[in-house]
């Protein structure tokens, strides 16, 4: 069974290797998959170069995220043989997606790829959108009429968060760093979106605010975009926390909080409670056969037999050039 992985951190182009590997055996909740495709995401970048908290060690298996049919389980397993399964992968212990057969925990995030999704489209569902619904629905809260302001709006999950506030209800506005990606977030269904290269994003909310701010400020970014976003958060509004996309956590200030009068909020999907699974995957499915949301996707193939050097030339284009989900098949 063919696998990339890459046995010490660094640029994808220089450590990961297609290599051949042979399954370990299963517990009773794990399940095996026939890889369809795998989500591509920045968190994948990030643990092949050492960034990633969740990988704090070598070797690195990346893949975080697959739509695959099950060949087998475990006895516990909540899947059965044949099933179309989205799932995060075990690539903490050693069985990433980015490779023909994929290991994954029945008890971790995973449900049944929903069918009206192809392989390409459900490789890049599961994720990104369970992280908008708990970050927005779950954390935030957010009200039909409200203004949410989508950071990193061009990324996976910023553009969930766009689709998602939209079909709650809300004005979404979005920033992102190129004018391609300004254009991505409105295609997304942002009704405003700024290049924060060009623009104060901070002074562009509160203008189409007319001076009240944003209610909801979704940040998978950290850093400068945090801190330029505070400045723009209405008074009791939501900040909530999702990730560090700059490779800086946001520095808080206190005072600024209390005499400003918002609230901040962290939003991870793991760890959840099975309710709260069940009904932010019962959310997402409503929306997604109602049309309000659906993935977008483009494509990459990686084949077994393909020159070793081009495979990775091709993976570290598509980790550090694009900006939404993107499959990884093996054929």
């Amino acid at each position: 069974m063919k696998r990339w992985r890459a046995n010490r951190f660094g640029n994808p182009s220089e450590v990961l290797e297609l290599i051949d590997v042979d399954l370990p055996p299963i517990g009773d909740y794990e399940f095996v998959v026939r890889v369809l495709a795998s989500g591509v995401g920045l968190p994948d970048l990030m643990m092949v170069r050492g960034e990633y908290p969740l990988v704090a060690n070598p070797p690195v298996n990346p893949g975080q995220e697959i739509v695959g049919e099950v060949v087998e389980a475990g006895r516990l397993s909540r899947f059965r043989i044949a099933d179309r399964v989205v799932s995060t992968s075990g690539f903490m212990t050693g069985s990433g997606g980015f490779a023909e057969l994929c290991t994954c925990d029945s008890r971790a995030l995973a449900m049944l790829a929903p069918p009206q999704l192809s392989d390409e489209e459900a490789a890049g569902f599961l994720i990104p959108f369970t992280t908008a619904g708990t970050a927005l629905v779950e954390r935030a809260k957010i009200q039909e009429g409200e203004t949410i302001l989508v950071l990193g709006g061009a990324g996976s999950s910023g553009g969930a968060a766009i689709q998602l506030g939209r079909a709650m209800g809300a004005t979404v506005l979005a920033a992102a760093g190129t004018s391609a990606k300004v254009e991505y977030c409105l295609n997304q269904g942002a009704h405003e979106a700024f290049n924060y290269r060009t623009d104060s994003v901070s002074e562009r909310v509160m203008e189409v605010t007319s001076g009240r701010g944003a209610n909801v400020v979704f940040d998978p970014v950290g850093g400068t975009a945090h801190a330029d976003a505070s400045l723009a958060i209405a008074r009791d509004g939501r900040m909530v926390l999702v990730g560090f996309a700059s490779g800086d956590w946001p520095e808080l200030s206190a005072q600024d909080i209390l005499t400003r009068s918002y609230s901040v909020v962290g939003a991870f999907v793991a760890g959840r409670s099975d309710e709260q699974v069940r009904r932010t995957e019962e959310e997402l499915l409503r929306l997604l056969q109602r049309g309000s949301i659906r993935p977008q996707a483009g494509r990459a193939e990686f084949g077994s037999g393909a020159a070793r050097a081009n495979g990775r030339l091709k993976l570290r284009t598509v980790l550090t050039a694009r900006f939404r989900p993107l499959p990884v098949t093996s054929t």
